[in-house]
């Protein structure tokens, strides 16, 4: 008996599409660069926001690109096949080795909402105040917000 697996590529006509006028602007001067980036956030959050986007695996693989990123810029040879493969071969007992380890932090943190509690689980070796300073950093609109927090995590002395 064969079995029908949906393709993923026939859901592409259910999301909306990004508009042309965005991708195809021409840039003039740097607000313009951020109005276009502004509405391709915009376009983006509101595809995120389909009930036909997995969730579960765009925030696994999320986490697998961001994991990739940190161990890249730790400077260990490990890319996301590594990654992923030092992880999900694991057996009962076995460690996954530093890269591995980056990795699970990162699918640790994205498993729940961003909280103290859950960022305090994701990333034990951190104290729970200055994990509470860092998400009380920015203020204002999601974008400001993150870069004031990426800058208070960056600047604190560890």
């Amino acid at each position: 008996m064969k079995f029908a697996r949906p393709d993923p590529i026939d859901a592409l006509d259910i999301l909306p599409w990004m508009p042309t006028w965005i991708t195809s602007a021409r840039v003039e001067a740097l607000e313009d660069v951020a109005f276009l980036s502004g509405a391709a956030l915009n376009h983006l959050y509101v595809v995120l926001g389909c009930v036909q986007v997995p969730q579960a695996l765009l925030r696994d693989r999320l986490a697998l690109r961001a994991a990739e990123a940190c161990v890249a810029f730790s400077g260990r040879p490990e890319r996301a096949g590594e990654l992923r493969d030092a992880v999900h071969l694991l057996r009962p007992g076995d460690l996954p080795g530093p890269a591995g380890e980056i990795y699970l932090h990162w699918r640790r943190a994205v498993e729940r909402p961003v909280s103290v509690k859950a960022l305090s689980r994701a990333f034990p070796d951190f104290q729970t105040e200055r994990i509470a300073g860092w998400l009380d950093a920015g203020q204002g609109a999601a974008v400001s917000r993150a870069a004031m927090a990426l800058e208070a995590v960056l600047s604190t002395p560890r």
